[in-house]
């Protein structure tokens, strides 16, 4: 059977989907009152559309090297959210406009055990008319790393602010023998004072963290050590409803990857649960998937990344 086609888009909002070249280090940019930022999505091996007049891109050397070695997908962005939100509201996840719960595969209940294992914090109803699951993305995402930009605060679009002096570069994957072109968590900005270097003494007073929490969280090259620090730190709703992502003076870096997923054959491999694993084919819908980065308390939506399949070729 040849592997199915797919088709990656990403825009502010539904209405603003344009296809993107997956693996392409060519970001797609989303510049509004709300968000100022690039995503690039990158799978191995794909397969899939692209935009008229350019090649697809089969492979990438993301999936080559350090931390991106055994994942099979990626979802990097970076950006300043420009919005005041917190971050137990700002959520990443999936939402559906038709109901799934008559696709839904036996063993579906062991699957969301195996989810609620990986990520403590995902809320979901997927039996709901418009099923959803979200989860903080301070807490859900591979890595993060957020840095100070004081020179980009006042920037106007998102080009603007990427040519601030104090911009972060965006990691562009595998460098042959190392790992440092990849997203390394570091989130000890949220716990400082704005414009300062010195932790937010509120925070410090009301035991949200302290001078060790912020060494914690700074982060460097390597593994998944300082990934586990931040969900340690992240993972109680208190602490996160304290600390302000939506900042003009900080940068969001971060990926949403793994390896359970083959887009070439459209098969879910779950962890935790001894080899379960479905054939995505054969409870597809038509519905596309689509990946929302919001505001929950509002439902602002700041950008929209959306999986769909062209066709299922035999």
């Amino acid at each position: 059977m040849a592997p199915p086609s797919l088709r990656i888009s990403i825009g502010c909002s539904v209405d603003d989907l344009k296809v993107y070249n997956v693996n392409s280090e060519e970001a797609a940019l989303i510049s509004t009152d709300k968000f100022q930022g690039r995503v690039v999505v990158r799978i191995k091996e794909f397969t899939g559309e692209v935009p008229p007049g350019k090649e697809r891109i089969a492979h990438t050397e993301y999936f080559d090297e350090g931390v991106g070695k055994g994942n099979t997908w990626s979802i990097q962005l970076q950006g300043r959210f420009l919005k005041d939100v917190n971050a137990n509201d700002l959520v990443w996840g999936n939402q559906f406009e038709k109901p799934i719960r008559d696709i839904l595969p036996w063993g579906t209940s062991v699957a969301l055990n195996a989810l609620g294992y990986i990520d403590p914090n995902l809320k979901h109803d997927i039996y709901a008319d418009r099923p959803w699951a979200f989860s903080p993305l301070i807490a859900t995402m591979t890595r993060v790393n957020v840095a100070r930009v004081p020179a980009a605060a006042e920037a106007k679009t998102a080009e603007d602010a990427f040519k601030s002096e104090d911009w972060p570069p965006f990691p562009q994957g595998a460098v042959k023998g190392g790992d440092g072109s990849y997203v390394h968590d570091d989130t000890s900005a949220l716990l400082l004072k704005e414009g300062s270097e010195e932790i937010d003494p509120q925070l410090e007073e009301d035991g949200v963290a302290d001078l060790s929490t912020v060494r914690s969280l700074k982060g460097g090259r390597g593994g998944n050590e300082h990934a586990h620090q931040r969900r340690a730190q992240f993972w109680k709703e208190h602490v996160r409803e304290r600390v302000l992502i939506g900042r003009k003076d900080l940068v969001t870096t971060t990926t949403f990857d793994n390896g359970f997923i083959d887009f070439n054959t459209l098969r879910l491999e779950l962890p935790y649960t001894n080899g379960m694993g479905f054939d995505l084919k054969k409870y597809w819908d038509g519905q596309p998937v689509r990946f929302y980065c919001k505001d929950k308390s509002d439902d602002t939506v700041f950008f929209v990344v959306e999986f769909t399949i062209n066709e299922l070729k035999t």
